[in-house]
């Protein structure tokens, strides 16, 4: 059968147990004040602040982005963020540096109990690194703090000049390559515009051919033109002519022919007078028929030179079209060659230009201090002079509560031993 205990009967229970709660709580205070104020030795804090300056790396430009992104690896190879920087303070090199530098006892302060000594922090939204070193020598605290900061500086800058002396290596073995291509690319190009049919040869020879062409068809539309003028003249003129006749029938008197009137007075022997009655007719040559004639065949053969170059230019038209049509894929392949060159020789080019740059860049950068471009000791240590721990108070405090609870515990225990061996013993007498 489980019992159960009121609240009443616990503080009672605590009641009758207070002098050993009293007891356990001042034995637990004593230990610890001992401990406390004779016991353990006092530490000391010493803090050093240094300030990071992080250039601003450019983003890769859109252009070419896989050079972009290759340079800006580089860049960023030599330039550290802050949390690097943070776990770099406790690097084993690092302080194996400054314990020898300060000539502590190796086996005395090991790594990793200078590392247990070393508290490094950021403060949040800043630049700043606080290295904080915790040691009963106050002296020595300042002093190793100091020492620290300052290796730590001149370590950055060992690792920062080792990293652009690896920067320059691969930017002048890379400077080296593109400087072939470059050559190679110079040399195709060169190459191409010696040649005897260029593009400027070749387009020279298009504009003539192309103005040759037009001449061509601006002398065929006049030839058009005159042909259809000479044919119209000499329609006109064959239906002129149809309406005239090649003889013309005459009239006269044998008088009024004096030829006639002689011989026919000398074969007939008749008077003039007797003639004058006689009439006779004759044919002679139609003149205007003449001329409209030669007038007429001047414009057939006319009409037929313009119809022969008509066709002489329709067959130069056509030739000098299909050479234009050669020509211009001539000319499209050349200057595809050309701009294809010419385009290769500026991305060469400027590729080199920009691994130029950048290997300037690095060059300063391996003749200036580069650590103390990008870490500034803000703040040295101070020796400290109020101790941080041990924190005698606290620990007093936290010793009482501790009596309070065990003395408790044992109260109560107390109550339910003494309580549970009487009721065994009622049990047993009872059965009995």
């Amino acid at each position: 059968m489980e019992e159960e205990i009121s609240l009443r009967e616990l503080i009672e229970i605590l009641l009758k147990g207070k002098w050993i709660i009293v007891a356990v709580t001042a034995v637990a205070v004593l230990i610890s004040g001992v401990l406390s104020f004779f016991v353990l030795e006092p530490t000391y804090e010493a803090r050093a602040t240094m300030l990071v300056v992080q250039p601003k790396i450019e983003a890769a430009n859109s252009d070419n982005g896989v050079l972009s992104r290759y340079l800006q690896s580089i860049t960023e190879s030599t330039q550290l963020s802050l949390d690097t920087y943070v776990n770099l303070v406790k690097n084993p090199a690092l302080l194996d540096r400054v314990r020898n530098r300060l000539e502590l006892d190796p086996y005395e302060y090991t790594i990793r109990k200078m590392g247990d000594i070393i508290k490094v922090s950021t403060p949040e939204k800043t630049n700043l690194i606080e290295i904080v070193i915790t040691h009963t020598d106050p002296e020595l605290a300042a002093t190793m703090a100091n020492t620290l900061a300052e290796e730590f500086v001149e370590f950055i800058d060992e690792q920062s000049k080792e990293r652009v002396n690896q920067s320059i290596v691969v930017l002048e073995q890379q400077l080296a390559s593109e400087e072939e291509k470059m050559n190679a690319a110079l040399d195709a190009y060169t190459n191409f515009l010696s040649e005897s049919r260029g593009v400027a040869h070749v387009e020279q020879t298009y504009n003539a051919k192309v103005a040759l062409l037009t001449q061509f068809q601006t002398l065929l539309a006049q030839t058009k033109v005159a042909l259809d003028t000479t044919k119209a003249g000499l329609a006109a003129g064959e239906k002129e002519l149809a309406n005239l006749s090649p003889v013309v029938i005459t009239e006269k008197s044998l008088l009024e022919d004096d030829l006639m009137r002689v011989y026919v007075s000398d074969t007939t022997g008749e008077s003039l007078s007797q003639l004058a009655g006689l009439r006779m007719e004759s044919q002679e040559v139609n003149d205007a028929y003449i001329a409209l004639l030669e007038l007429v065949n001047m414009d057939r053969m006319a009409v037929k030179q313009l119809e022969n170059k008509l066709v002489s230019l329709e067959d130069a038209i056509g030739q000098t079209a299909r050479e234009i049509e050669t020509l211009q894929i001539e000319l499209a392949e050349k200057k595809a060659v050309e701009e294809r060159l010419l385009n290769k020789l500026k991305d060469t080019k400027r590729t080199y230009d920009r691994l130029v740059q950048k290997y300037d860049e690095a060059l300063i950068a391996s003749a200036i201090d580069s650590a103390d471009a990008q870490i500034n000791l803000m703040a040295p240590a101070w020796v400290p002079v109020s101790p941080v721990g041990p924190r005698k108070m606290l620990n007093l405090a936290v010793a009482g509560m501790l009596g309070v609870m065990l003395g408790s515990f044992i109260a109560l225990f107390r109550h339910y031993w003494y309580s549970t061996g009487n009721s065994t013993k009622l049990a047993k007498g009872k059965s009995c």
